[in-house]
C-alpha cells in the first residue's frame, strides 16, 4: 500500500503453509525510485492459525503490532523485506458460542465477535487501554463463533448486526451486563441473543471535576414504569477515571450507583433519591444516554 501519493495498492496475496510449515506468496514492491522519493509503501500481513494455536511471533515487523494482545494475528505492518518473514505458534483455548436474534431466534452470521482484555475502553465508555481487542472472529451460517485465546481474564462482546446492537456476554442472560470470563481451558457455549439496545454511559464522581472520578462504582437498572421492585435489568462497573457504560433494549428503568466497598460515600439513586419508590424514570429509546451523578460522603 503506498503512502500519501494516491498510488492503487497491489493486489492482496494469499498462501498456506505447507506440512513443514513453508510458504511463499509474491507481493507487488515499491522502489524509491519508482515513487521518485515522494512517498513510502507499508505491507500489511494478517495471519489465520489453525484453530488451538495463537501467533506469538513475527519476524520484521515495523514497529509495535497493531494490537496488545499476545496474538499477533494483524494487521502487521512489516519492515526490512529482504529476508524471510517466519512466524512462531503456541497453544491457546477456544471459547466458542452462538449469536442469535433476540428477536426472533434465528442464527445471526457474519456477526463479529471480540475477546476484549479486562480493561478495554469498550467496557468502560471511552476510558481503558485503547480497545485491548485480543481475538476476533465472525459467525458462520449457524451462528457460531470460535475465538482463540490465551490464559487470562476477558470480556466478551459483540456489536450485533451492523454494529447496532451490541451486547456484552453475561452469565445472567436476563441481564445485560459485562460478565469477566476467566479462561485456562477450552469453554463453549457462550451464546448471545442480541436485540436493539441503546447506550448508556455516564460518570460516577466524588466532586464536580472530571478528575473526580469513583473507580469499582456499581450502575445498576432496574425496570419501571409501573413495575414492582426490583427487577435487575442491567449492570455496568465504573473504570479508573469514574466512566461507565450499559447497553440496553428501550424501556423505562431507574437508576441507582452504588460506591465500591469500604467506600466513605453513600450510595445514591438518579437524581439524588434515596430509593427506589422516589427515584425518577429513565426513558431510554434509541438515543444515547448520559447520566452523571456526584456521590455524596457517608455522614459520621
Amino acid at each position: 500500500m503506498p503512502i500519501n501519493d494516491g498510488r492503487a495498492p497491489g493486489p492482496d496475496a494469499t498462501a498456506v503453509t505447507d506440512d513443514r510449515g513453508a510458504y511463499t506468496f509474491n507481493v507487488l514492491v515499491w522502489t524509491p525510485e519508482v515513487l521518485a522519493n515522494s512517498s513510502s509503501f507499508q505491507l500489511m500481513l494478517q495471519v489465520t492459525p489453525p484453530p488451538g494455536l495463537l501467533v506469538l511471533g513475527v519476524t520484521n515487523l515495523f514497529g509495535p503490532p497493531m494490537t496488545s494482545s499476545a496474538n499477533l494475528t494483524g494487521p502487521l505492518i512489516l519492515g526490512d523485506l529482504g529476508g524471510p518473514i517466519d512466524m512462531t505458534l503456541g497453544p491457546g483455548y477456544i471459547v466458542e458460542g452462538r449469536v442469535t436474534s433476540g428477536l426472533t431466534g434465528s442464527p445471526l452470521a457474519g456477526i463479529r465477535v471480540h475477546a476484549l482484555g479486562p480493561d478495554s475502553m469498550l467496557i468502560y465508555g471511552g476510558q481503558g487501554d485503547a480497545f485491548d481487542i485480543q481475538a476476533s472472529d465472525s459467525t458462520d451460517a449457524a451462528g457460531r463463533y470460535r475465538l482463540t485465546v490465551r490464559s487470562g481474564t476477558f470480556v466478551i462482546y459483540t456489536p450485533g448486526p451492523q454494529g447496532n446492537q451490541p451486547r456484552f456476554w453475561s452469565d445472567d442472560p436476563a441481564v445485560f451486563q459485562a460478565t469477566r470470563l476467566r479462561v485456562e481451558r477450552n469453554i463453549s457455549g457462550l451464546d448471545f441473543a442480541v436485540l436493539p439496545t441503546t447506550q448508556i454511559g455516564g460518570y460516577v464522581r466524588f466532586g464536580p471535576s472530571y478528575g473526580d472520578g469513583v473507580e469499582g462504582a456499581r450502575v445498576a437498572a432496574y425496570l419501571a414504569g409501573g413495575t414492582v421492585c426490583c427487577r435487575l435489568a442491567g449492570v455496568a462497573t465504573s473504570g479508573y477515571n469514574g466512566t461507565f457504560v450499559l447497553y440496553l433494549p428501550p424501556g423505562t428503568y431507574r437508576f441507582v450507583f452504588d460506591p465500591p466497598t469500604g467506600s466513605s460515600y453513600a450510595a445514591q439513586w438518579w437524581r439524588a433519591a434515596v430509593g427506589f419508590a422516589t427515584a425518577t424514570d429513565v426513558t431510554v429509546g434509541s438515543e444515547r444516554i448520559q447520566l452523571e451523578v456526584e456521590l455524596a460522603r457517608l455522614r459520621p
